[in-house]
């Protein structure tokens, strides 16, 4: 399983990692429980989707905040594109349900903000590759310019430029 992020992604997660009290200090290991040991099948059969095609899935989903022990419904949503045929999660944004940086929600116009930015991401290769086995550490070879990932990542292009 090949893990990116977008821009989006790492910004918000480091608001949140810098956050007073370290009310959302949990949020990396919270990623990596989410993600850890599940294969790209049940990673894509997550029930909240917010849109589908084909072999990629864009999903929304709840997850604890362990940190503050707080449930999936209190906790925080993360947003995700996979590739379920190239065993490959792009995480898009993530954002707390409370706290001192709570979002109710995000809209519509976000979501297609979030997928535009993965687009122009992926066609100026600034994604950025990430090891879950080190608590969500950016890969030490950076962005997606690798040659292992180069290849995924133009697979995972196709059928999304509609």
């Amino acid at each position: 399983m090949i893990f990116f992020s977008t821009e989006s992604f790492r910004k918000s997660l480091a608001l949140l990692l810098k956050a007073k009290r370290e009310e959302y200090a949990s949020i990396k290991s919270d990623i990596v429980t989410l993600f850890f040991g599940k294969t790209p099948d049940a990673i894509f059969s997550s029930p909240d989707m917010v849109r589908i095609e084909r072999e990629f899935k864009i999903i929304k989903i709840r997850m604890p905040n362990s940190g503050s022990k707080l449930s999936k419904r209190d906790g925080y949503r993360l947003i995700y594109l996979i590739n379920s045929k190239k065993s490959i999660v792009c995480l898009f944004y993530v954002y707390p349900k409370t706290g001192s940086l709570r979002q109710i929600n995000i809209s519509d116009s976000d979501l297609k903000k979030y997928l535009e930015e993965f687009i122009n991401d992926f066609s100026s290769k600034t994604l950025v590759c990430h090891d879950l086995t080190r608590e969500l550490s950016i890969n030490n070879k950076g962005s997606c310019m690798i040659e292992t990932c180069e290849y995924e990542q133009i697979s995972c292009m196709e059928g999304m430029q509609k």
